[in-house]
């Protein structure tokens, strides 16, 4: 599995490899206005990112294949990897000099246009003419975990933009997707038609609401169980985790209805013992309710009782909001803990006036003559 693992990703690299090789031949031809020169720009980071992490994967491809390694092929085997790598670092090379000399292009042009404005026009225009900053998209390589972020991006600095044909939206497309996503609309051409095409594909595939549905209800079940209630680490990253998926399952319209109950178990499962014991106590559940009103009815029967059974949401917004107060308990536990060691280690340090007298040697002396064989009474 891993030699065909790494054979796929070999593959990819070449591609990337020789794509950004005739970009740069093409790319050099194209005129230097300003806004050629952020689209070129754009278009070679996003060549470096992909380059970069198809070059990272191929290299813990090989980490895992070396110890396998037969000592008769050894050789060709290492020399095919350095080949690679070598490829790979020629390529980044003239990318990086290829943008380091565009940027230095563009900052020319912002110096020369800025430089022919008058002092008046540039106090008119101050505001309107600042610039934002860019909008880095990060690569897609087909984990379903990563669809949504990157497509909310990629939907508003890109596909629901008007002043850009279908072929340069298919070019910035796929200049941010490897891997498997690269490969999902790899015998598609960059053309106007295409595009359309190419993301209905990639919506079908990884934007399908069950598939993310059941993806997300996957990791929900995979949450790692802790076993002391005072790691406060794995606490919050529980908590986290938690908050973050159940924020993909509102976005892909999911009510909290259909999971809280179910979740409410899973969360309970993760937790330390004894925080489940605290939990149960300030949260009983709706027979222990039922059976305290009960109680209370037959105390003082004129005394009205109001329900307070609640719904699967509730004790799902119960349980989280015990976790985080759980958290903010130890991190202000651990904030006190700190300041006492600080206390005591300065207490430590600083001598009192008796220990000073008693521990330092002082030099009796005639404060007249700064004779040291007399004292100054004598």
């Amino acid at each position: 599995m891993g030699i065909t693992e790494r054979a796929v990703y070999r593959g990819q690299l070449t591609k990337l490899t020789n794509s950004a090789s005739e970009y740069l031949n093409s790319s050099d031809s194209k005129s230097d206005k300003t806004e050629d020169i952020d689209l070129i720009e754009d278009e070679l980071v996003s060549f470096i990112e992909r380059t970069n992490s198809v070059l990272g994967t191929l290299r813990k491809c090989n980490d895992k294949i070396r110890p396998s390694i037969k000592l008769e092929n050894a050789q060709k085997e290492f020399e095919t990897i350095y080949e690679y790598e070598d490829k790979a670092a020629n390529i980044l090379s003239h990318l990086n000099q290829r943008l380091k000399r565009l940027r230095k292009c563009r900052d020319n042009l912002d110096t020369s246009s800025s430089s022919s404005l008058s002092i008046e026009r540039k106090k008119e225009h101050t505001f309107s003419s600042a610039k934002l900053p860019k909008l880095s998209l990060k690569v897609f390589s087909g984990h379903f975990h990563e669809w949504l972020p990157f497509w909310e991006r990629f939907r508003v600095a890109v596909h629901d933009r008007t002043d850009l044909t279908g072929a340069d939206k298919f070019n910035y497309l796929s200049n941010h997707l490897v891997g498997k996503a690269a490969d999902t609309i790899a015998g598609f051409t960059p053309t106007n038609a295409n595009y359309d095409s190419a993301v209905s594909l990639l919506l079908e595939q990884y934007g399908n609401v069950d598939k993310l549905v059941d993806h997300t209800m996957q990791q929900l079940m995979n949450l790692s169980r802790i076993n002391s209630r005072h790691d406060v680490t794995k606490l919050r990253k529980l908590y986290t985790d938690i908050r973050a998926h159940t924020r993909s399952l509102t976005a892909l319209n999911v009510p909290s209805s259909q999971y809280s109950i179910m979740l409410r178990s899973l969360i309970l499962h993760c937790l330390p013992h004894d925080s489940v014991i605290d939990f149960h106590r300030l949260h009983p559940s709706k027979q222990d309710k039922a059976a305290r009103s009960i109680e209370d009815e037959n105390a003082s029967p004129s005394v009205g009782t109001s329900e307070h059974s609640s719904c699967g949401g509730d004790q799902l917004n119960d349980i989280l909001s015990f976790i985080k107060e759980e958290i903010s308990s130890l991190e202000m536990a651990e904030l006190t803990n700190d300041r006492r060691t600080r206390t005591s280690k300065v207490a430590n340090t600083c001598k009192t006036a008796a220990g000073l007298l008693t521990t330092t040697n002082i030099a009796e002396f005639c404060c007249f003559c700064k004779s040291n064989s007399h004292l100054t009474e004598n």
